[in-house]
């Protein structure tokens, strides 16, 4: 039995953006990010790797938003 890998669907979203600018096209998923991380969800999950994020990386990115009740 294979050990589940995973991968976080916003970096798929973040590096498919990063070779269609390469390509010369211009993506643009303003108001649609929602829409872009289900669809990478998807194509994950199609290709037998499960949606998720580094443990390290999610921490690192809940530190770095500020906290809306701080003060």
């Amino acid at each position: 039995m294979a050990e589940t890998e995973y991968y976080d669907a916003a970096r798929l979203v973040s590096e498919v953006q990063e070779l269609l600018r390469a390509r010369g096209l211009n993506p643009d998923a303003t108001g649609r990010a929602g829409k872009a991380q289900a669809g990478a969800g998807m194509l994950l999950r199609a290709l037998d790797i499960t949606p998720g994020m580094d443990m390290v990386d999610a921490l690192a990115r809940s530190v770095d938003k500020p906290w809306a009740d701080r003060d």
